[in-house]
């Protein structure tokens, strides 16, 4: 099974700055494709394995967090933008 995945993912040049777009992309990646990740989980990639219980916390506390503007922007690409990259390279690898 393929799953899209954010939009910066196929073209981001990792030694360029992550804007906050590729953060806004990759989270619309992620509302869009939820169901599909519950389904998936658990996943690992790179010693990280995403369970159930890290999308509920993601759901109720990173992405609240993060769309109040409550996360530094370090936090936000660690948690946010770089979270959901591995977890969509997690996701390629099992289909």
């Amino acid at each position: 099974m393929t799953y899209p995945h954010p939009p910066t993912r196929c073209t981001k040049d990792l030694a360029k700055p992550v804007t906050d777009e590729d953060i806004a992309n990759a989270a619309q990646w992620y509302e869009a494709n939820q169901g599909r990740i519950a389904s998936a989980l658990p996943v690992t990639v790179g010693g990280t394995t995403y369970t159930e219980r890290w999308q509920q916390r993601f759901d109720r506390e990173t992405l609240p967090q993060w769309r109040a503007g409550k996360l530094s922007p370090t936090l936000t690409r660690a948690s946010v933008y770089a979270a959901l990259r591995r977890l969509y390279r997690g996701m390629e690898k099992q289909s």
